[in-house]
Protein backbone atom coordinates (compact mmCIF):
# COMPACT_ATOMS: atom_id res chain seq x y z
CA UNK A 1 0.00 0.00 0.00
CA UNK A 2 1.09 3.84 -0.40
CA UNK A 3 2.75 5.18 2.82
CA UNK A 4 1.67 9.26 3.31
CA UNK A 5 2.87 11.57 5.57
CA UNK A 6 0.65 12.40 9.13
CA UNK A 7 -1.19 15.09 8.02
CA UNK A 8 -2.38 13.20 4.59
CA UNK A 9 -3.27 10.44 6.71
CA UNK A 10 -5.38 12.78 9.15
CA UNK A 11 -7.20 13.82 6.08
CA UNK A 12 -8.06 10.17 4.06
CA UNK A 13 -8.50 9.30 7.64
CA UNK A 14 -11.52 11.65 8.13
CA UNK A 15 -9.42 12.45 11.94
CA UNK A 16 -7.60 15.43 13.23
CA UNK A 17 -4.05 15.35 13.19
CA UNK A 18 -3.73 15.51 17.36
CA UNK A 19 -5.92 12.17 17.52
CA UNK A 20 -4.20 10.54 14.69
CA UNK A 21 -1.46 11.34 16.66
CA UNK A 22 -2.68 10.84 20.07
CA UNK A 23 -3.33 6.69 18.71
CA UNK A 24 0.08 6.41 16.91
CA UNK A 25 0.83 7.02 20.81
CA UNK A 26 -1.58 4.79 22.15
CA UNK A 27 0.22 2.06 19.32
CA UNK A 28 -3.41 1.63 17.73
CA UNK A 29 -1.61 2.70 14.46
CA UNK A 30 1.92 2.01 13.61
CA UNK A 31 4.00 4.50 11.70
CA UNK A 32 7.12 4.18 9.71
CA UNK A 33 9.91 6.69 8.60
CA UNK A 34 9.96 7.56 4.94
CA UNK A 35 12.61 7.46 2.58
CA UNK A 36 13.30 11.28 3.59
CA UNK A 37 13.77 10.20 6.95
CA UNK A 38 10.00 11.90 7.91
CA UNK A 39 7.60 9.96 9.53
CA UNK A 40 4.72 8.50 7.41
CA UNK A 41 1.63 5.92 7.58
CA UNK A 42 0.50 3.05 5.63
CA UNK A 43 -2.94 3.93 4.14
CA UNK A 44 -3.38 0.04 4.78
CA UNK A 45 -3.03 0.86 8.48
CA UNK A 46 -5.29 3.80 8.83
CA UNK A 47 -7.90 1.32 6.33
CA UNK A 48 -7.41 -1.01 9.56
CA UNK A 49 -7.77 1.58 12.29
CA UNK A 50 -10.48 4.39 10.68
CA UNK A 51 -12.27 1.92 8.18
CA UNK A 52 -12.57 3.11 4.88
CA UNK A 53 -10.58 6.26 3.64
CA UNK A 54 -11.67 9.12 1.76
CA UNK A 55 -9.56 11.25 -1.33
CA UNK A 56 -10.14 14.84 -1.32
CA UNK A 57 -10.81 16.21 -4.30
CA UNK A 58 -11.13 19.62 -4.85
CA UNK A 59 -14.84 19.09 -5.82
CA UNK A 60 -15.79 16.71 -2.89
CA UNK A 61 -14.96 13.89 -0.72
CA UNK A 62 -14.71 10.70 -2.55
CA UNK A 63 -14.81 7.40 0.04
CA UNK A 64 -12.06 4.78 -1.08
CA UNK A 65 -13.17 1.17 0.33
CA UNK A 66 -11.97 -2.29 -0.78
CA UNK A 67 -14.68 -4.48 -0.70
CA UNK A 68 -13.85 -7.31 -3.28
CA UNK A 69 -13.67 -6.70 -6.92
CA UNK A 70 -15.38 -3.84 -8.40
CA UNK A 71 -18.47 -4.36 -10.79
CA UNK A 72 -17.39 -2.57 -13.08
CA UNK A 73 -14.28 -4.33 -13.53
CA UNK A 74 -16.49 -8.06 -13.44
CA UNK A 75 -18.77 -6.33 -16.17
CA UNK A 76 -15.56 -5.47 -18.16
CA UNK A 77 -14.07 -8.74 -17.86
CA UNK A 78 -17.15 -10.60 -19.10
CA UNK A 79 -17.14 -8.06 -21.73
CA UNK A 80 -13.77 -8.79 -22.96
CA UNK A 81 -14.38 -12.54 -22.57
CA UNK A 82 -17.26 -12.44 -24.82
CA UNK A 83 -15.67 -9.95 -27.61
CA UNK A 84 -12.30 -12.11 -27.69
CA UNK A 85 -14.95 -15.59 -28.13
CA UNK A 86 -16.70 -13.17 -31.67
CA UNK A 87 -13.24 -11.90 -32.96
CA UNK A 88 -12.18 -15.97 -32.62
CA UNK A 89 -15.66 -16.74 -34.42
CA UNK A 90 -14.96 -14.05 -36.76
CA UNK A 91 -11.45 -15.14 -37.82
CA UNK A 92 -12.32 -18.53 -38.81
CA UNK A 93 -15.26 -17.56 -40.60
CA UNK A 94 -12.85 -15.18 -42.26
CA UNK A 95 -10.55 -18.01 -43.00
CA UNK A 96 -13.11 -20.48 -44.21
CA UNK A 97 -14.21 -17.51 -46.87
CA UNK A 98 -10.45 -17.03 -48.16
CA UNK A 99 -10.26 -20.88 -48.77
CA UNK A 100 -13.73 -20.86 -50.83
CA UNK A 101 -12.18 -17.78 -52.60
CA UNK A 102 -9.27 -19.61 -53.55
CA UNK A 103 -11.39 -22.33 -55.03
CA UNK A 104 -13.31 -19.94 -56.88
CA UNK A 105 -10.24 -18.53 -58.30
CA UNK A 106 -8.87 -21.92 -59.37
CA UNK A 107 -12.40 -22.77 -60.85
CA UNK A 108 -11.68 -19.66 -62.69
CA UNK A 109 -8.70 -20.14 -64.39
CA UNK A 110 -9.91 -23.64 -65.34
CA UNK A 111 -12.73 -22.72 -67.06
CA UNK A 112 -11.10 -19.59 -68.64
CA UNK A 113 -8.43 -21.92 -70.37
CA UNK A 114 -11.46 -24.36 -71.54
CA UNK A 115 -12.89 -21.62 -73.18
CA UNK A 116 -10.82 -19.86 -74.49
CA UNK A 117 -9.55 -20.67 -78.23
CA UNK A 118 -6.80 -23.44 -78.51
CA UNK A 119 -6.40 -23.40 -82.01
CA UNK A 120 -3.19 -22.01 -83.61
CA UNK A 121 -3.10 -19.16 -85.68
CA UNK A 122 -2.78 -20.54 -89.14
CA UNK A 123 -5.33 -18.87 -92.39
CA UNK A 124 -8.41 -21.55 -92.39
CA UNK A 125 -8.51 -23.34 -95.73
CA UNK A 126 -11.65 -22.55 -97.65
CA UNK A 127 -13.74 -25.54 -97.43
CA UNK A 128 -15.08 -27.04 -101.05
CA UNK A 129 -18.38 -26.60 -101.80
CA UNK A 130 -20.87 -28.88 -102.99
CA UNK A 131 -20.44 -28.01 -106.88
CA UNK A 132 -16.56 -28.16 -106.82
CA UNK A 133 -16.74 -30.77 -105.37
CA UNK A 134 -18.43 -33.23 -107.11
CA UNK A 135 -16.44 -31.43 -110.55
CA UNK A 136 -13.34 -30.84 -109.34
CA UNK A 137 -13.48 -27.29 -110.32
CA UNK A 138 -10.79 -24.42 -109.63
CA UNK A 139 -11.86 -20.84 -108.81
CA UNK A 140 -11.14 -18.93 -111.81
Amino acid sequence: MAKVNLTQGAKLAGVSRSTLNRHLKQGKISKVNGPDGKPCVDTSELQRVYGSLSHDTPSQSVPMKHRGTPPEIVENGIEIAVLRAELNATKERLEETQKDRDEWKGQAKTLSVLLTDQRSAEPKAQPKGFLRNLFGGSKP
